[in-house]
């Protein structure tokens, strides 16, 4: 049977969007969930759904990368199976991230859901991480976040919409990645739409609201090139790089 679409963890050394931009020129449309990095590897998730190639094409495409040092390729079934979400876990355990307490079925929407380009479901991690020990992960509902704003679903609509209209191409996804350096990481807050008319000063104020940690101003740097927003945060000797890739 035809798998529904893919879920493909990529590690590399270092993080560049060149990497970003061909895992979408090979898989065609889809989302990164999320990326970590540590001082040797850095990696990122993606969920991606399914086009003309098979989870063997893309497997091979994807692993003839030089820049790509491990590929992995999970193909989900339309009623996801619970050996395929044993995989999913396997992928958040090589991550370090403990994935115990995510239900099946919690998993399964959550997957579901990104496959069709929505915010509706979000990663949420224990902050709280000592020494070594896996990061406690926990999936929600995006209404449950702190700091939620019904116009987080209207993107959410716009995005779905989009996906199934066929109008999304690796030229106009929205993406964000987290760069994790030691412990924790925050949710990605969904881009407003008229990110790329905003000052920085008002980035920076967009970023503080939608942030849990009561950011200061320096904490928070901002940089532009034609096609992305970075933003940096500093905060206790860890590294957050959110990045948004601005709509043509």
């Amino acid at each position: 049977m035809r798998p529904i679409g893919y879920i493909i963890s990529i590690s590399t050394s270092q993080s560049n969007i060149e990497d970003l931009l061909t895992v979408l020129k090979i898989t065609g449309q889809g989302q990164l969930l999320l990326g970590t990095s540590t001082e040797a590897q850095h990696t990122n998730l993606y969920a991606i759904p399914a086009g003309k190639k098979s989870e063997q094409e893309l497997a091979t495409q994807l692993q003839a990368v030089p820049a790509f040092s491990k590929v992995q390729v999970v193909a989900l079934s339309k009623s996801i199976k619970k050996t395929e979400l044993s995989e999913v876990r396997k992928i958040f355990s090589d991550l370090n991230w403990d994935a115990s307490s995510v239900s099946d079925d919690k998993l399964s929407s959550f997957i579901v859901s990104k496959l069709k380009g929505q915010y509706t479901y979000y990663i949420d991690v224990d902050h709280k991480r000592i020494g070594k020990r896996p990061v406690k992960m926990s999936i929600k509902r995006l209404e449950e976040h702190t700091q939620f704003s019904p116009d987080w679903l209207k993107i959410s609509d716009r995005k779905k919409n989009e996906m199934q209209d066929g109008k999304q191409t690796h030229d106009d996804i929205e993406t964000g990645i987290v760069l994790i350096k030691s412990e924790g990481v925050e949710v990605e807050p969904p881009p407003p739409e008229d990110l790329h008319q905003m000052t920085d000063a008002q980035i920076i104020l967009w970023m503080q609201k939608n942030d849990s940690r009561n950011l200061k101003d320096e904490e928070i740097e901002v940089k532009r090139s034609s096609e992305e927003i970075f933003i940096t945060i500093n905060l206790d000797e860890q590294t957050e790089t959110f990045i948004y890739k601005l709509r043509q």
